[in-house]
């Protein structure tokens, strides 16, 4: 639907961005990979200082 170099692009302009690519992956990829996905989000937040 959206090519994955588009979220490259967007992560490189977003100061503080990370970006994580699951080859395969489709809209629910929160689901289908629950188990790298929740890990790389919950360390994201934790290292990501609050405004």
């Amino acid at each position: 639907m959206t090519p994955v170099q588009n979220a490259r692009l967007l992560a490189d302009r977003i100061p503080g961005a990370g970006l994580q690519v699951h080859p395969g992956g489709r809209h629910g990829f929160f689901e289908e990979f629950a188990q790298q996905v929740t890990p790389a989000v919950i360390e994201f937040f934790a290292r990501t200082p609050a405004n």
